[in-house]
């Protein structure tokens, strides 16, 4: 039995939104006139029927629904990726993760396909979405489902990156009902528990259209045509031969651009909404009766019922290609390819029906025409689509195949769906001028019902708005441009000059069309896109009784558990239910390993009523004939599904009314008499009672299950007879990751038919019905027994091994639970009796008293024999038994391969870093240096005379060294991926492995462990909790989304009710970052109720960091419960460990930080000087509470003084603390409890300066910070004489250094001379000097310099944390070299040389404070240096736990976020960082006596993100360049982007000042905000490219920008310009792709037509030698081609320069008109030209007019420059200087007076000749009978009447002469 999860009442999306829906918005008589509804209402007086309102009002009530899983990856793949990093402003991981925008269309011209870049991609799966409609499971996608970002058409994905951990999975549901659609989705997730509930759902979108939806799915379009027999076709039609269009036989091999969408299809037109906010809606020549999502778009097959019985048809339907069943094998030679598609105009005067007409048409873009399908069989040959008996039962995508049923034979047939070849096409469609084509791009369907049946055909070319299937709008049908852009087809009609948009603007319509009407526009052949290859036929000599209804037939492809893959149908026929699974096989063919062919294998029949593919488990499930759901996995059966909870579902539901209660399970007829309107059923009864309910299993089948439906993933829906639905995920296959893998070793390795027999076991094993909520290490538990059972090992006599030391240390911190009893058990008696000491004085005890040996219950009980284990032999017919060698090598490279196990900080290797760091390897060095998940290698050689034992014991203790090191590193991994991994609330959290092992060296690499006995069971509980702060902190929520209290319990450990120390350093993690202010108290209070130390410090500290500052009421009970003097005196005294009163007392400070409340300042003042319980209580570890009460005591008032909010009686207090004095007088509820002493610790009168230095010191400083309180600084001052120095424990005096260069904060110097200032002169005589003098204390005067200069150097580090100051940096490097130096030198043992380890630690911990996120080389190295130390050396010690933690997190602050965040300076900041960076280190991994281990992730309080990243406008690339930061004072400092900006309160100006960009300045006042949220989100800065320069990685000197650049100087060179010279400018992709199509001429073999690839060509003693051409000779251009393309040059040259490309389709705009009027000229274009002189004249004449002010910038030039307006107007006057001769007597006719012949005389001329006229008068304004004057000088004295221009009167005045 396989346990399934509960189920869930299961209610369409779709219904609950259409519940609400406005509906339809249009009135009913929205499409129809006045006289059509005056019509209808008489045809409804005399009862005659309207079948399709009867049709609309039946389609209104039906309802269907499609789901399928989407998969959606935020992916790295393309480097070079535009749109991706444009749409995002954030730059986590790959740069963003914000869906990607909607396009937008930068340029309205013909060369917008090659300009635009980026176009958004999606694969998704649609499992269950059907064909269109019905909800059957038959159309399939491809698995691999993500959106994608794709630069370039051609381009190749670049390497993925390691880890990204951005997919997110959800189902979505497309909803149909009447005339709505809605799209919706919902996220994948676990049903509905005791703390979280089910699955919400979200729409997307909501259609509504006017009639009812007839059918809807799922498509992806293809943008670009691939369609290459159009090109040849066009290339016949436009008569130029001679152009460089290549023609591919076959186009299967080329990408193309996919456009998800959802189409809707009426039985008037379609609908086709894309996910990139594209919209088309276009006419279907015929109604559909289905349509079936594919490879190539989408399947429409025809309805066989004719719509008008009487129709005519086209001529073209008529006159059928005669070569329609031609076969494949007809030569070409018979055709030639002279494809001219202009159909004949004859009249339709019948139909044949002997004439097949197709059923089947392929459609791959909303704007294209539908085309028919081509079927190619050995037995019929190659032929159309056009059995009427055929019908689609099942279309996918991978593979691409089609199962097709045929009614007349009763047998099914397997074909793959491919691209036509261009040979099918010319053997399907022969020579168009001789023979007539079925179909055309021109011909009317007569019959669908967008036909207009009046008028003819016209085809307006010009303006791209001709449709083949319905020139005029008829009643209700929508008119659409047939325009498509994006196209190729668009690409080759711009070349051939041929481009839809003319002009600038767009005409009226009725112009346009009034100017090409009596034009004969070329149609176009529709050449067959898709064709079908036969590749299986069902056995028909085994007849079947016809299928009692095809179109229920249910088809999916299904894939085994072991990788086979079917082809699985169900069929019904004569009331019998078959599931018929057909194994599909792959081949490749002869020498081609690229191309695969499907071949079908056997065939298995298995009786079941229902059935669904199950794409995660790789399973079907289907219902079997008793009504029981069984889960199958190929011809394999896995095991029968156990469903629970049902009936405690069956209520009433809004959606589904049930008037009585209704259950589909059996019920027992009650005896009582009931009436019929009011019934109950008993059986419902235990409803009432909280103990399950068990059902009788053997009357399941009549449960009324009818049917399985929407699988998607692993979940299903369940569909009773009743008509409600219920639906349930199964469970997973494997949980833990390392199952996982021996699963898939297994695969690999074992038979497929072993394999599938051990995966089956296994899913059984593992989910039989109970718990699911398993643990990794108990579902391994399970694993390894199946596994020895198989192998052959009795399970049960097998000595089961010991707890590792994972489980030993939970078991040591379980917390104690309470009995239940206080009398003993019998396990109590067997533990004392089994325990060591009764074994050891248990018999001469027993003896002495006289008395027998007592014995254990258990074994005299259980008597086992010793000879049990030797008896257990194995089992050889085991299943596994054979195959032990191949699993345990299996195995063993699971294990080798186990290395690569997650580091968690994949994610970080991103484009930002490779950006700052170019051109080394820092990144790859400290991601090795900072990894915790692979096992150390330990490098140790076994010497001869070494034992072996003596050789082990030897590596474990070189590994016990190396482990302190490993345990350190968690702590500086969470500084490196700071809030730089995106969250998927979909996905749980995975930490990675923090591994204390060690390996060998090779070849054995044998496993080293840590000895059992040697180490402390709770040294990995500290360094576990860093490593789940670690992976919490990395965390930052996705875009749009957050991490909710529902997510965190979700990623609570599973299989145990003890919380893990990992989970408590994650709940911390989320509190520093501020993502626990949602947790409702009920989880807190179920979290803190278990008393667990570790969950209750995280959470405590989590709930007051993300609470700081707030004085929360909630989050102050919270801490005050835990602390006695927060509580009322007569409150019960609660059990509390040290260490969460610790935690506690810190969260105080955290909650008011920064408030300076009296109350909590007092309290935390009082528990510095906290006296040692009466007993034990207050007696371990008072050091740390009393550090943490002045930590929180400073939080609470930090800056205080410089504000003068402090009060009075701080000061003197906290001085008695500090320097020692009387114990003052308890008070409150501590005096009564105080009063007497403790008995443990006797302290005396004083205050014992050892607790209470360190806290109030610290305390003292943060209060006073920033005053510059010279008189409290001087408490703070070392003792000058060596009597007083005998009174201050030495690291006491780095704290006062501290503590007083933050009250002196102004006057701290970035120096060396600073540091030794604060030494004191009676020291330094006798510092690091060889002692002479025997009446000084050289050690304490050492040990004393020492600590100074730490605590100077760490006072430093916090003046300039964050800052990146170079002349600190060095100051402090000074000291921590010398200190390095003085390690290996005998005088360090005057000091200690732990002394010298500490303070080294703490400088070089200032260093990183000061260089942090900038990733500082030079303190990288000495970390490297230093953490070497890891074994005895003569030079230096190894160092302690807490000095490699101090060495790492200085890699860590270096590196802080991935290098987008650093440290800042506010009293609040500083006071988290003394908390972090308290100079007290732990001495090993669970000390935390003087500073509790969990403050040390305190840093995250103050870090700040300042990370200027600027980006490409135009590329989308983040790039370099130069910005511009002015202090307050007006300090200029110049740095190179992307850097790390000084802190936004000193700055007055951040500005972009760039030579190679154009500049942008962020201002105090004006828009600093936004300068503040760019940085607090790491946002892309985007900046605009001068022209004429290139990036600095392009140009890093800057070499070809002054090349570029001086290119402009020089006017000669627009007249002649090179497209090398304009690719100088830019190297923007869009300019790169205009000049390569449209300014250069490729000279490639591939372009060379085939009757110039090889040429005779005579040579002297040779005939015809042939030889390559390096070009076609055939393709040469013309001259006018030479001139269009000069002047193509110069404006683009000109738009390049000035950087004005919006200009460059205004431009070639007027390069068309010029090359238009020279043969076709209209009085349109001749206005445009008008308006572009009348724009320069005007604008040249305000800027004669406008004055020149000096040191103002020249007005901005206009778009289209002087001097190329000056060229067109040469070019026009040249046109009509060669047009006068012509039209000069006509013109002279026309101005002078009007008469009768003159008006005859010019009707009577050619039409070309009436064209050149009107353009001519129209340009020079001339009115008629101008020439009414008597003379010439007449005329001129006339001019200011006519308003002529001077160029106009002398025209005339020609005409005078």
């Amino acid at each position: 039995m396989i346990a399934a999860s509960e189920p869930l009442e299961f209610v369409p999306h779709g219904r609950t939104v259409i519940a609400k829906h406005p509906s339809q918005i249009y009135g009913k008589g929205h499409n129809c006139s006045a006289s059509e509804n005056s019509l209808l209402y008489k045809l409804t007086n005399f009862g005659i029927k309207d079948e399709s309102l009867l049709e609309t009002k039946d389609s209104e009530d039906q309802e269907w629904w499609s789901i399928r899983e989407v998969y959606y990856k935020d992916s790295d793949d393309f480097d070079d990726d535009p749109q991706q990093i444009k749409d995002q402003k954030c730059d986590y991981v790959s740069d963003s993760f914000r869906p990607p925008s909607r396009l937008k269309n930068e340029f309205n011209m013909s060369i917008k396909s090659e300009l635009l870049g980026g176009v958004k991609k999606m694969e998704t799966d649609c499992n269950s979405g059907g064909p269109s409609r019905g909800g059957s499971a038959n159309s399939s996608s491809n698995l691999s489902k993500k959106f994608n970002l794709n630069s370039g058409q051609c381009k190749s994905p670049n390497k993925k990156p390691l880890n990204p951990k951005t997919d997110c999975s959800y189902e979505e549901e497309l909803y149909v009902k009447g005339c709505t659609a809605v799209w919706s989705k919902g996220l994948i997730s676990t049903p509905a528990s005791k703390l979280s509930g089910p699955e919400h759902r979200e729409t997307i979108s909501c259609y509504t259209i006017e009639n009812p939806i007839k059918h809807a799915t799922f498509a992806n379009f293809h943008v670009s045509i691939n369609n290459t027999m159009l090109i040849d076709a066009l290339n016949s039609q436009i008569g130029d031969v001679k152009k460089n269009i290549k023609v591919e036989d076959t186009t299967e091999h080329i990408q193309s651009k996919v456009m998800p969408s959802i189409l809707l299809l009426d039985s008037k037109c379609m609908r086709v909404y894309a996910t990139d906010g594209r919209e088309y809606v276009t006419s279907v020549p015929f109604q559909v009766k289905k349509v079936w999502p594919m490879k190539y778009g989408v399947l429409l097959e025809k309805d066989a019922t004719p719509l008008l019985h009487n129709s005519f048809l086209p001529t073209s339907f008529i006159k059928f290609n005669e070569s329609h069943n031609s076969t494949f094998s007809k030569s070409k030679s018979n055709h030639p390819f002279n494809m001219s598609a202009k159909l004949r105009a004859e009249s339709v005067s019948g139909y044949d029906q002997d004439v097949p007409l197709p059923t089947c048409f392929s459609l791959s873009h909303p704007l294209d025409e539908v085309t028919p399908v081509l079927m190619k069989s050995p037995t019929q040959g190659l032929q159309y689509y056009n059995d009427g008996d055929l019908q689609i039962i099942f279309v996918s995508t991978n593979p691409s195949i089609i199962l097709l049923y045929d009614w007349k034979l009763s047998i099914h047939s397997l074909w793959k769906i491919r691209k036509a070849t261009r040979d099918e096409c010319l053997s399907i469609c022969p020579n168009m001028n001789s023979t007539t084509t079925v179909f055309s791009q021109s011909c009317d369907f007569i019959g669908s019902p967008m036909h207009s049946n009046t008028g003819k055909n016209t085809t307006n070319w010009m303006t791209g708005i001709s449709s083949p299937l319905n020139t005029r709008r008829g009643p209700g049908t929508p008119a659409t441009s047939r325009s498509r852009l994006n196209s190729p087809m668009a690409n080759i009609f711009h070349q051939q000059g041929m481009s839809p948009h003319a002009s600038i603007g767009q005409a009226s319509s009725m112009s346009m069309m009034a100017n090409t009407m009596t034009q004969t526009p070329p149609s176009l052949p529709l050449y067959p896109d898709v064709c079908l290859d036969h590749i299986w036929t069902d056995n028909q000599t085994v007849r079947r009784d016809p299928l009692d209804n095809p179109n229920d037939t249910k088809t999916f492809l299904h894939t085994d558990l072991v990788g086979h893959d079917y082809l699985c149908f169900m069929l019904r026929s004569g009331g019998v239910s078959k599931l018929h699974i057909v194994r599909l096989q792959k081949s490749h063919a002869h020498g081609q390993m690229s191309k695969t062919n499907l071949i079908v294998g056997t065939v298995s029949i298995v009786l079941a009523k229902d059935a669904v593919v199950l794409n995660h488990l790789k399973m079907i499930a289907l219902i079997d004939e008793a009504g029981n759901i069984i889960l199958q996995s190929g011809n394999h059966a896995v095991g029968k599904l156990h469903i629970g909870g049902v009936l405690a579902r069956l209520i009433d539901s809004p959606y589904t009314k049930r008037g009585t209660f209704q259950s589909p399970f059996p019920r027992r007829s009650s005896l009582l008499p009931s009436r019929h309107d009011a019934t109950f059923d008993d059986s419902a009864l235990h409803l009432l009672s909280p103990v399950p309910h068990t059902s009788r299993q053997e009357h399941k089948e009549t449960l009324g299950l009818r049917g399985l439906r929407d699988a998607a993933g692993s979940r299903v829906t369940l569909q009773f007879e009743g008509g409600a639905m219920y639906r349930l995920a199964l469970p997973a296959l494997t949980c833990s990751a390392l199952v996982s893998r021996c699963c898939q070793a297994l695969r690999a390795i074992l038979p497929k038919d072993i394999t599938m027999q051990v995966i089956i076991r296994w899913y059984g094993a593992r989910n039989a019905p109970g718990s699911q909520d398993l643990s990794p290490q108990q579902e391994w538990a399970i694993f390894s027994d199946l596994l020895l059972a198989l192998l052959g090992y009795d399970v049960d006599k097998l000595t089961r091994p010991k707890q590792n030391d994972d489980q030993v240390e939970n078991a040591e911190v379980a917390t104690k639970k309470q009995r239940t009893s206080s009398d003993g058990t019998l396990e109590d008696w067997d533990y004392l009796l089994n325990s060591k000491i009764h074994k050891m004085i248990g018999v001469e005890l027993a003896s002495i008293l006289k008395i027998n040996s007592p014995s254990s219950t258990a074994s005299a009980s259980n008597p086992r024999p010793v000879t049990d284990e030797k008896q257990a032999q194995f089992n050889t017919n085991a299943l596994l038994f054979p195959y032990t060698v191949q699993v345990l090598y299996a195995f063993h490279l699971v294990y080798e391969e186990n290395d690569k196990d997650s580091t968690g900080m994949e994610h970080l290797d991103t484009k930002l870093l490779r950006l700052l760091y170019p051109r080394d390897h820092r990144m790859s060095e400290v991601f090795n240096l900072l990894q915790s998940s692979t096992p150390v290698t330990i490098n140790l050689t076994q010497r001869p005379e070494v034992s072996d034992h003596d050789f082990i014991e030897e590596q474990e203790k070189h590994l016990h060294a190396l482990s302190t090191r490993t345990m350190a590193l968690p702590v500086a991994r969470g500084m490196l991926t700071l809030r730089s991994l995106p969250c998927s609330p979909t996905e749980p959290l995975s930490l990675p492995k923090l591994s204390v092992s060690g390996r060998g060296p090779p070849p054995r690499c044998n496993t080293i462990s840590l000895p059992a006995g040697d180490s402390s069971p709770n040294q990995l509980l500290w360094p576990t909790f860093h490593n789940g702060v670690a992976a919490g902190l990395a965390l930052v929520p996705m875009t749009g989304s957050s991490i909710d209290s529902s997510w965190i319990i979700y990623n609570k450990p599973r299989g145990t009710t003890e919380m893990s120390a990992e989970h408590a350093g994650f709940l911390m993690a989320l509190g520093l970052n501020g993502h626990l202010r949602d947790m409702p108290f009920m989880n807190i209070y179920e979290y803190l109720i278990k008393c667990n130390e570790m969950i209750s410090i995280g959470l405590l500290l989590g709930l007051a960091a993300t609470y700081r500052g707030t004085m929360d009421v909630q989050a102050t009970k919270m801490m005050s419960v835990h602390l006695e003097p927060l509580l009322p005196p007569t409150s019960i005294e609660l059990d509390m460990q040290q260490n969460i009163l610790v935690a506690a007392l810190l969260g105080v400070g955290l909650v008011y930080q920064g408030t300076m409340h009296t109350h909590y300042a007092r309290v935390l003042l009082a528990e510095i000087g906290k006296p040692p319980g009466p007993e034990m209580e207050n007696c371990v570890e008072r050091e740390g509470y009393a550090l943490a009460a002045g930590l929180a005591l400073g939080l609470v008032c930090a800056g205080g003084a410089r504000q003068g909010l402090q009060p009075d009686h701080m000061a003197p207090r906290l001085r008695t603390y500090m320097l020692g004095g009387e114990k003052l007088p308890l008070t409150g509820s501590q005096k009564e409890k105080y009063k007497q002493a403790s008995f443990a610790i006797r302290e005396g009168a004083t205050v014992n300066l050892d607790v209470t230095s360190p806290g109030a010191t610290l305390a003292l400083g943060l209060i006073y910070m920033r005053s510059n309180n010279v008189a409290l600084a001087g408490w703070l001052e070392p003792p000058h004489t060596a009597y007083l120095l005998d009174f201050v424990r030495p690291d006491l005096l780095m704290l006062r250094i501290i503590a007083r260069g933050l009250v002196l904060w102004d006057s701290i110097e970035a120096s060396e001379e600073w540091v030794e200032n604060q030494v004191p002169p009676s020291i330094k005589p006798y510092c690091l000097v060889k002692p002479t003098e025997e009446n000084v204390d050289y050690e304490a005067m050492n040990q004393a310099y020492c600590n100074i200069i730490a605590g100077a150097c760490f006072s430093l580090g916090l003046r300039f944390a964050g800052s990146g100051d170079d002349d600190a940096r060095d100051a402090i490097l000074h000291f921590v070299r010398r200190f390095i130096a003085l390690g290996g030198k005998p005088i360090a043992e005057l000091a200690g040389r732990s002394t010298l380890e500490a303070c080294l630690c703490v400088c070089l911990l200032a260093a990183g404070m000061v260089a942090c996120g900038r990733g500082d080389v030079a303190v990288l190295r000495l970390c490297r240096r230093l953490r070497a130390r890891t074994t005895p050396h003569a030079l230096h010690a190894p160092l302690t736990h807490g000095g490699q933690m101090a060495v790492h997190c200085t890699i860590g602050l270096l590196f802080l976020g991935g290098c987008r965040a650093t440290l800042s300076t506010t009293p609040t900041a500083v006071a988290a960082l003394l908390a972090a960076f308290f100079p007290k280190f732990p001495t090993h991994s669970e000390d935390n006596r003087y500073h509790l281990q969990a403050f040390r992730h305190l840093y995250v309080l103050a870090v700040e993100p300042r990370l200027i990243l600027p980006r490409d406008l135009d590329t989308g690339k983040l790039c370099y360049a130069h910005i511009q930061v002015i202090d307050l004072e007006g300090a200029v400092k110049e740095m190179m982007a992307p850097c790390i900006v000084p802190e936004l309160e000193r700055l007055r100006e951040v500005k972009i000042a760039d030579p190679r960009y154009w500049p942008i300045s962020f201002q105090r006042g004006r828009n600093w905000d936004q300068l503040r949220t760019f940085l607090e989100y790491t946002w892309c800065i985007d900046i605009k490219q001068r022209a004429g320069s290139l990036s600095y990685r392009d140009d890093p000197h800057g070499f070809l920008t002054i090349l570029s650049q001086s290119l402009t100087l020089d006017k000669s060179h627009i007249w002649s310009p090179t497209p090398d010279n304009i690719q100088l400018f830019s190297n923007d992709i869009k300019v790169k792709n205009f000049v390569k199509h449209y300014l250069t001429k490729e000279r490639t073999l591939t372009n060379i037509c085939s009757d110039c690839l090889i040429i005779p060509k005579k040579r002297k003693g040779l005939k015809n030698e042939p030889f390559m051409a390096k070009e076609c000779l055939c393709r040469q251009y013309s001259k006018e081609e030479k001139e269009h393309v000069q002047m193509l040059s110069m404006v683009t040259y000109e738009c390049v320069v000035k950087d004005i490309l919006c200009a460059l389709p205004i431009w070639t705009a007027f390069l068309k008109i010029i090359k238009a009027m020279k043969t076709e000229p209209t009085s349109y274009n001749i206005w445009q030209i008008k308006l572009l002189l009348s724009h320069i004249e005007n604008h040249s004449k305000r800027t004669i007019e406008e004055m020149k002010i000096d040191g103002q910038d020249t007005p901005y030039e206009p778009l289209i420059s002087n001097e190329f307006t000056m060229a067109i107007k040469q070019k026009v006057s040249h046109i009509f200087d060669g047009w006068e001769p012509l039209i000069a007597p006509y013109l002279s006719t026309y101005l002078r007076k009007w008469s009768s012949f003159g008006h005859t005389r010019i009707s009577s001329c050619d039409d070309k000749l009436k064209k050149m006229l009107s353009t001519f008068l129209v340009y020079h304004d001339l009115p008629r009978n101008l020439l009414s004057y008597k003379s010439e000088f007449s005329l001129l004295l006339g001019l200011d009447e006519t308003n002529l221009s001077a160029e106009a009167v002398d025209k005339v005045g020609e005409l005078l002469r």
